[in-house]
């Protein structure tokens, strides 16, 4: 009897030791932190699963949309989107992060967003087809896939503003009273959405479901474009909003749960409507940065479910940076995932050949040196457990204005390729 007593307390305090774990945070302000390594811990060293195709990925950004596809005709749009997709071949590339919102913009037929500038030549309301639809359309031809490239937060400037219609939701709230509910100001003069305030947060959820709901992409993804640099000197930043709220917290604090708050409710609305999308996150290499300046907390998403499907640091480094070599950055992101989120990587292409690498250290002729040094990267990261590809940044760093390949990247984008 006193063996059943004690296995029966021992599952009493096991079941409650559990709810109380399943809890979470119990207010907005409560910052949860994943479990720091144990010292002595190491990366595993095991090939990637071979029945998971490797992503072999490539960004294209609004800066290639305006120098290769902006005002042109259907017809001319779609040869000059074939050609980018030869090209992407060429290359082995298999996935396309495509730019769709830059600005608070958008760069197909939206409700929610005027069209690009860089698509359209200026802001305007309707375009005579839909870009989205025709290069989806050819991308499948390659065998492709296409995953849509939001910037959630960042706006326009003033000028923008002044051309576009008092319908936007984005436009109503910079000439409301509250503006400053809503809006920080960066050192360029754009405004930025403040992620802690919930009506942000949804008008983000609704871009994202008229993006999924009407395009077969493979996901949606976001860069590293989260809080402005240098915010506490901003004239124009979230304080006022803060003092407005009063969370109970300090505002670092308050920032960071925001902006987990806004990547855990983009994962969600990601996975209802399209529950085979995928979405991830593309944050600066340095995770100090990360957390102090960018106010992300990567290490909560790489532990706990429900908020990435995988992680694509752009470790932008060579092997001799003094302060980051790409070998010890890489581990330290391999070893940060707890959870079952996928490592990508994202790869300098735009450094092959530079002449000087300003705050490389010992390392600032490596690029310039070295023709093998994405080649060398892919080698070292395809030995650890949770890396599932890489993602060159970017096309015009590859790719010539006529099309041509890049001299300077030539040699290098095929010694990548040598690998199988």
């Amino acid at each position: 009897m006193k063996r059943t007593a004690g296995c029966l307390a021992f599952l009493v305090c096991l079941v409650f030791s559990v709810l109380l774990f399943c809890q979470g945070p119990l207010d907005f302000c409560y910052e949860t932190s994943a479990k720091d390594p144990e010292p002595g811990e190491q990366k595993t060293a095991n090939q990637p699963k071979e029945d998971l195709q490797e992503m072999r990925g490539c960004w294209f950004s609004y800066l290639e949309w305006q120098r290769i596809l902006q005002n042109k005709n259907k017809a001319q749009f779609e040869q000059s989107v074939r050609a980018v997709f030869e090209n992407l071949k060429v290359c082995k590339i298999n996935a396309l992060m495509l730019h769709l919102r830059a600005f608070g913009d958008a760069f197909y037929p939206s409700n929610l967003s005027p069209i690009s500038k860089y698509f359209a030549g200026n802001l305007c309301e309707q375009v005579e087809y839909d870009p989205l639809k025709i290069i989806i359309e050819i991308a499948k031809e390659y065998n492709i896939s296409v995953h849509g490239w939001i910037n959630p937060l960042r706006t326009m400037s003033d000028d923008d503003f002044s051309k576009i219609s008092d319908k936007y939701i984005l436009k109503k709230w910079k000439l409301s009273q509250n503006s400053s509910d809503y809006y920080m100001k960066d050192l360029t003069g754009r405004y930025i959405l403040i992620p802690t305030n919930p009506e942000v947060r949804g008008f983000i959820l609704d871009v994202i479901a008229e993006i999924l709901s009407r395009y077969d992409l493979a996901g949606i993804h976001i860069d590293d474009y989260f809080y402005p640099s240098r915010i506490n000197e901003l004239k124009e930043n979230d304080v006022s909003y803060y003092n407005k709220v009063k969370p109970g917290c300090d505002i670092n604090t308050w920032r960071r749960q925001g902006t987990s708050e806004l990547v855990k409710q983009m994962f969600k609305k990601c996975h209802e409507i399209k529950p085979d999308a995928k979405f991830g996150v593309s944050p600066q290499a340095n995770m100090k940065n990360n957390y102090n300046s960018m106010f992300i907390n990567t290490k909560l998403w790489l532990s706990e479910p429900g908020y990435v499907d995988y992680i694509m640091p752009q470790i932008y480094f060579g092997f001799e940076n003094s302060s980051c070599p790409f070998d010890k950055t890489f581990d330290e992101w391999n070893n940060l995932i707890k959870n079952d989120a996928e490592l990508y990587v994202g790869l300098a292409a735009y450094k092959v050949g530079m002449e000087h690498d300003q705050y490389a250290g010992l390392g600032a002729k490596e690029w310039k040196e070295k023709t093998d040094i994405l080649k060398r990267q892919e080698e070292y990261c395809r030995k650890c457990e949770k890396y599932r590809g890489y993602c060159l940044f970017s096309y015009q760093s590859i790719f010539q204005a006529d099309g041509n390949m890049n001299p300077k990247t030539k040699q290098e984008i095929e010694n990548l390729n040598s690998l199988s």
